[in-house]
């Protein structure tokens, strides 16, 4: 290759922050040549993108695509040459396009990361590339990476994410999670911030709800520890489904809440704040155990 081609490549390139402003520096610069069919082919052994750029400075669709695709290359950007068609002339009546062998055409294609192969149309005689969204040549297409890759890479990553099933499953299950976490946090900072009398009050008239619909049978008038007894025998009896697991624990849970009520209730010597503290945790176990049984425990 040429020094002169590498070096015109270089000064093409150098103030253009990312790679699509590099590939539209080459394209802008060689759209500034004469577009003609009658030009004199490269003398022998002379190189065609040099001949071109240097000597000819006119030629056709071949002559463009080829130097754009070396600048391309010499500046770091991975280019190919494509060889095909262009649009040809569109017919109203018909609604289609007509192509002629006269409208056969070469033009050059770079790859972005995490976009894949753009087109680019260096050629005089031709119209700039139209973008999406109503873009021509001058912008960049939609989506194509910014100055910072890092970026880039996240938007492709995540719209591969929500295009696909399992991603839109695992981002539901991951909506859920964070819910339920700040559910958990949003009570446990609640309890602790309230008077102990309204944070054990609290705990355990929400537990003696859920069980009202756990425990229909359970006679009006019962005590603390006959709603003890009977919701425990009630987590107990729904062991045998696929969640088990989650009640082997609720029994002494149950019990502590129910320990931390009647003690402020009946007893002389209110409940210590590291007794307070454990109902507190015990009972954030608790609920998410009780939600989980009013849809499983029959």
């Amino acid at each position: 290759m040429p020094e002169r081609v590498l070096a015109l490549a270089r000064e093409l390139t150098q103030a253009a922050p990312t790679p699509y402003d590099r590939t539209v520096a080459i394209e802008s610069y060689l759209r500034t040549f004469p577009y003609t069919l009658e030009v004199e082919p490269p003398p022998r052994g002379r190189d065609v993108v040099d001949y071109f750029l240097f000597t000819a400075q006119q030629g056709y669709c071949d002559y463009y695509a080829t130097s754009m695709v070396v600048l391309a290359r010499a500046a770091g950007l991975p280019a190919r040459l494509v060889v095909g068609y262009a649009n040809g002339d569109y017919n109203s009546p018909t609604a289609e396009y007509i192509v002629r062998q006269e409208d056969a055409h070469s033009w050059a294609e770079v790859y972005f990361s995490g976009i894949g192969w753009v087109e680019f149309e260096p050629t005089a005689g031709q119209p700039s590339i139209i973008r999406a969204g109503g873009e021509n040549a001058s912008g960049p297409p939609p989506d194509l990476p910014s100055a910072n890759p890092a970026i880039s890479w996240l938007k492709t990553g995540w719209c591969g994410l929500i295009s696909s099933l399992g991603g839109q499953i695992a981002i539901a299950g991951t909506g859920l999670i964070l819910l339920f976490t700040l559910w958990q946090a949003g009570e446990i900072g609640f309890l602790h911030l309230i008077p102990s009398k309204m944070a054990i009050s609290r705990m355990y008239a929400r537990m003696e709800k859920a069980s009202t619909r756990l425990l229909p049978d359970l006679p009006d008038g019962h005590t603390p520890h006959q709603l003890q007894a009977a919701l425990s025998l009630k987590l107990k009896g729904g062991q045998n489904h696929p969640f088990k697991s989650l009640f082997s624990a609720a029994e002494s849970e149950i019990e502590r809440v129910v320990v931390l009520h009647v003690a402020q209730v009946f007893s002389a010597h209110p409940p210590s704040r590291l007794q307070i503290s454990k109902g507190i945790r015990a009972w954030l176990r608790l609920r998410w155990r009780l939600w989980v049984a009013k849809g499983w425990v029959r």
